[in-house]
């Protein structure tokens, strides 16, 4: 899937990132995969890898991940449950998440699993005994469906169905446990035939517990590789232990074409043995969540004795040239802002509301750290590098499970704090409230007979189209009844004072945020005294 964003984001294998310009293509292909399928590829796409310090780049291109993690040895943290934060922090991007080994039960609602901008995830649990169990989130931009039609009885798989602009595929997910009998097998067999009789393409992924680093032929894997015609695209292990490296956790597709990139990832656990994430990227567009660039003042570094003397030497008498209140009024917002603009620091953010308010900037940073330090580990499978992946793998999880406790308990503290308005009250409850749901503000991809649509104007515009049908009546032969004009006063001479105006500006309440016109209260507040004299006209 590829996903066009307003920012760029590291891929998770190491330090190069894909991106594409707005205005025509280029190639900056990193100097480690100069030679690479994935640059041909992409190429072959109009597709470029570059670095991330690049500052023409518009667009970053990503995609689907499928990531499987193996959960703790002990009994009480092998649930996903608390990993949640984790999974959140560095996995938040991606379109598709799958899981396997999620240890639920049915004693473990909905609600308890939910991740920020991801719809209420499939699930399969295991029946009669603990342990197993499928998992699978989908963020909720994404127009897709369970097919229960496809499970057979008696493994533990989950079937969806993704639907694009133009294609759908099936999406399935796996987990066989060690040591399966044969009749297991011969169910997932039947399984795959059932989705491939649907004449869609098809993407098996999941935890297989069969080594194929072995290139052994008789293995059901193999076997039914050949049967399908399907293509296993990862090669390198995916589980380790203190002596070994297997290669458990696969992708499969029937054509691939269709993936444009695949790789293995970095740990996101502490642990002797673990499973690597398994990565995947599809050949299909995909709507982003929408983003917004917002300016941030940082009033507490500001040189505010520079900023009103600028002030006191504005010609302010050169504004008023116009008879137009409003082309004067921004032209005296336009002086305040420049004048602000050179005395107080000042940065462009980007507003994802759909990702978790205690994810920082230095967590992601840490986050990218980390993944670079894993992509040189393994290249070259030195102790001392494994050893500084690990210290600053473990430094990353804390510091997300730190972030998280620490956001928590400031909102907790401002709750109870007697010196909050109403409104910043409600504002916090409401911040609270969100943090616990998975309510997305974000209509997801609407099915209209063969078409699915994904523009937010398309959208309203079909929305709008089906309610007014709703109440349509033939008026062409009725008459409109009069209505007298019940008017008596109108809107004469306003005449307002010099004080009034001042005590206005007084009255601003400089906490609140600045509009979308960027009209800033507390710079006015500021700097108002320094130029009443000349603005404050009768």
């Amino acid at each position: 899937m590829l996903i066009y964003v307003l920012e760029l984001r590291w891929l998770q294998s190491g330090t190069t990132i894909v991106y594409m310009y707005r205005n025509g293509f280029a190639e900056l292909a990193h100097d480690d995969y100069s030679d690479s399928p994935l640059k041909l590829s992409l190429l072959a796409g109009r597709i470029v890898i570059g670095n991330i310090e690049d500052p023409e780049v518009q667009y970053c291109v990503f995609g689907i991940y499928f990531c499987f993690i193996k959960k703790s040895t002990k009994k009480q943290e092998q649930s996903i449950v608390p990993k949640l934060e984790l999974i959140a922090a560095e996995y938040s991007c991606h379109e598709l998440l799958s899981f396997t080994e999620s240890w639920l039960s049915p004693q473990v609602s909905n609600e308890a699993i939910l991740l920020p901008g991801y719809k209420t995830p499939f699930r399969r649990d295991r029946v009669g005994k603990a342990g197993g169990g499928v998992i699978v989130y989908v963020k909720d931009n994404l127009n897709c469906s369970e097919r229960r039609d496809l499970v057979v009885c008696g493994i533990e798989c989950i079937w969806l169905e993704v639907r694009f602009k133009t294609k759908k595929y099936l999406y399935g997910t796996f987990y066989v446990p060690p040591n399966s009998s044969p009749q297991v097998w011969d169910n997932i067999e039947q399984s795959i035939d059932l989705a491939l009789s649907c004449n869609l393409d098809i993407i098996v992924t999941g935890d297989f517990n069969t080594n194929q680093l072995r290139n052994t032929t008789n293995d059901r894997i193999s076997m039914i590789k050949a049967q399908f015609s399907l293509h296993q695209v990862i090669s390198d292990p995916t589980y380790i232990t203190e002596h070994s490296s297997s290669l458990l956790d696969l992708i499969l597709v029937n054509d691939p074409v269709n993936l444009l990139f695949s790789d293995v990832g970095a740990p996101l656990l502490d642990q002797i043995r673990y499973h690597l994430p398994v990565i995947g990227i599809l050949t299909q567009p995909c709507k982003l969540h929408q983003v917004f660039k917002r300016k941030v003042y940082m009033y507490d570094r500001g040189d505010y004795d520079s900023y009103r003397h600028q002030l006191s030497l504005v010609d302010w008498d050169a504004l008023f040239i116009s008879n137009d209140v409003d082309v004067i009024a921004r032209a005296i917002t336009d002086e305040l802002i420049d004048k602000a603009d050179k005395n107080i620091p000042n940065r462009i953010i980007t507003v994802r509301k759909d990702k978790p308010p205690w994810l920082t900037a230095d967590i992601k940073r840490m986050i990218r750290k980390k993944n670079r330090i894993h992509k040189r580990a393994k290249k070259k499978n030195s102790a001392p590098d494994w050893t500084k992946f690990r210290l600053v793998r473990n430094k990353c999880n804390k510091l997300v499970l730190n972030s998280k406790t620490d956001y928590f308990s400031k909102l907790s503290t401002k709750i109870i704090s007697e010196t909050h308005g109403g409104k910043q009250y409600w504002s916090l409850i409401k911040s609270l409230m969100k943090c616990d749901s998975s309510d997305s503000r974000n209509i997801p991809p609407l099915q209209i007979d063969d078409d699915l649509i994904c523009e937010d104007t398309k959208k309203a515009k079909i929305f709008n189209d089906y309610f007014c049908g709703q109440s349509n009546l033939d008026d062409s032969n009725t008459h409109l009844p009069d209505i007298p004009d019940t008017r008596t006063d109108g809107l004469g001479d306003m005449i307002i004072s010099e004080n009034e105006v001042v005590d206005i500006l007084k009255i601003l309440d400089v906490s609140k945020a600045s509009g979308p016109d960027q009209k800033l209260q507390f710079v006015a507040n500021t700097g108002y005294m320094r130029i009443k004299e000349n603005i404050l006209l009768p």
